[in-house]
């Protein structure tokens, strides 16, 4: 659910990972952090562009650009910053 909220707030991947690290962090992301979130982004989006199956069995649907950005959520949710806060 959170990376479809990320996937509708722009067509740039960079804007939809600002604004879930923003949603959810409530705080704009640094530069560093961005091109880290962006790094894992294109890494599973060509993995899942390469077997659209494994995307499907993530997000239920043969989307290769929602699987990779439902990583990049999870890895939001997952940091320490907003884990202790």
């Amino acid at each position: 659910a959170f990376a479809s909220k990320m996937i509708i707030s722009s067509a740039d991947p960079s804007e939809q990972i600002s604004f879930g690290y923003k949603t959810a962090l409530f705080k704009t992301i640094s530069s560093s952090k961005l091109t880290v979130l962006q790094s894992l982004y294109k890494e599973a989006l060509e993995n899942y562009s390469q077997h659209p199956a494994n995307a499907k069995k993530l997000v239920k649907i043969e989307k290769p650009e929602l699987a990779a950005l439902t990583i990049v959520a999870s890895a939001i949710l997952n940091l320490d910053e907003l884990i202790t806060n």
